[in-house]
């Protein structure tokens, strides 16, 4: 039988909690818009590429999530992106479900986490064909990864959101879980 509880009376419980905070990031129906709305969630520090995202030409709009020491220069250099600062998880799943896309800037982050809180809103993902988001994406349909971060923002428009949080599911911290404990050997 499985007696993975009994050696790790806190697996149980340490699930309950992840599965509830899975629950925050959720799909919802986006209200039509004239504009596509493209989201990016960082700290606005120098080595997160934000200008990547924030000087695109793309025709909708841009929101920037987040603060940082790049702040100010950022709202200064681009004011007709909408910028809101620090928020709360709850917060961040609101704003995206709102949204359409996300892009994602950085070409050193190590796996991203905030890909697959978007992909779970139902967010497609551009990004560089980089360590980190080709971990997440890889060859799925939820992102499109390329070398030139504008191609990959354009052809957003022929994903769709629900394999975006088909994919996202896949990264469940249940799944993640799960796949952990099915390698240890217990004797």
């Amino acid at each position: 039988g499985d007696h993975r509880d009994l050696h790790y009376p806190l697996r149980r419980q340490r699930q309950m909690c992840i599965r509830d905070s899975l629950s925050t990031f959720q799909p919802k129906k986006r209200a039509a818009r004239n504009k596509k709305v493209y989201v990016c969630t960082s700290r606005l520090a120098i080595e997160k590429n934000l200008d990547a995202f924030l000087s695109l030409k793309i025709d909708g709009e841009k929101w920037m999530i987040g603060s940082g020491p790049e702040e100010k220069r950022l709202r200064e250099k681009y004011p007709d992106v909408k910028f809101f600062g620090n928020k709360s998880h709850e917060e961040i799943a609101k704003i995206y479900q709102e949204c359409d896309y996300f892009v994602f800037p950085s070409k050193t982050d190590t796996f991203g986490l905030v890909l697959l809180e978007a992909m779970a809103c139902g967010l497609p993902v551009a990004a560089y064909n980089v360590s980190g988001p080709k971990d997440v994406i890889g060859k799925s349909k939820a992102g499109i990864l390329r070398e030139d971060l504008a191609e990959a923002a354009r052809g957003l428009e022929s994903l769709s959101a629900s394999t975006a949080i088909k994919h996202a599911k896949k990264f469940s911290w249940e799944k993640a879980s799960e796949n952990f404990f099915s390698y240890l050997h217990i004797g």
